[in-house]
């Protein structure tokens, strides 16, 4: 599954059966990671797209671009191209609506709104839906890859951290998953160090940092904006 960093206009194609979901984004890459990881996770916002992925599997899609455009050129184009591909006829494509751009002219269903409420609530992924999604965020896929944030949004995030108020229950869940880990350990200031370095370079995310280190991801949070951590003798 090839993955472009362009902007433009693209589609997710159905090689069994070539029927297509047309789309555009300014950030290609980034909206091709965005549909793997709730395709993966089985809580896509298109049902039709995602019982089909479920039915034939992600081997037998393809995410291809198919015109480099300006942003401003989206609505347009991207119109063309639904109604050539006849992708918001079910019989050919994925597309719910007619209109490009919006939900124009179509309704879900109660059953859909009901499937769509649970997959967003309730649904637990498993454990290799959960490598999957890391993968698909992670590397040269993740959004801040080879990219650092600015000063001002670091300084923003710090300040918004630090003057979060954590409840009691919140408090009692992160001293009872720290219990409960049997192999949670004490950083040293060498493990601090690392991490402060990969906070920086920004090619992980703090969750899969945790992982890494064998800590929960408040842990990762209270080091990047520079609160007190536990360090071994």
């Amino acid at each position: 599954m090839s993955i472009f960093r362009k902007s433009g206009i693209y589609k997710i194609e159905n090689k069994v059966n070539g029927k297509v979901y047309v789309g555009s984004s300014v950030n290609i890459n980034k909206r091709f990671s965005n549909h793997s990881w709730k395709l993966r996770g089985n809580k896509h916002i298109n049902p039709h797209l995602q019982n089909a992925w479920n039915k034939y599997g992600e081997e037998s899609f393809s995410f291809d671009i198919i015109e480099e455009i300006d942003s401003s050129l989206f609505l347009e184009r991207e119109q063309f191209h639904i109604d050539r591909c006849k992708s918001n006829d079910s019989k050919y494509g994925y597309n719910n609506a007619p209109v490009a751009g919006s939900n124009l002219g179509y309704r879900f269903t109660p059953e859909q709104k009901k499937r769509l409420s649970v997959a967003r609530k309730g649904y637990k992924p498993s454990e290799e839906a959960i490598i999957n999604m890391s993968k698909a965020q992670s590397g040269p896929n993740h959004r801040m890859y080879g990219r650092k944030q600015p000063q001002k949004v670091r300084d923003k995030i710090a300040k918004t951290l630090l003057n979060h108020e954590v409840s009691e229950e919140t408090r009692n869940k992160i001293r009872e998953a720290s219990r409960g880990n049997k192999n949670h350990c004490k950083l040293t200031l060498q493990d601090v160090k690392e991490i402060k370095k990969l906070l920086e370079e920004g090619e992980m995310t703090q969750w899969e940092i945790a992982n890494k280190f064998n800590v929960i991801q408040t842990t990762i949070s209270h080091i990047k904006v520079g609160r007190n951590w536990s360090l071994m003798n």
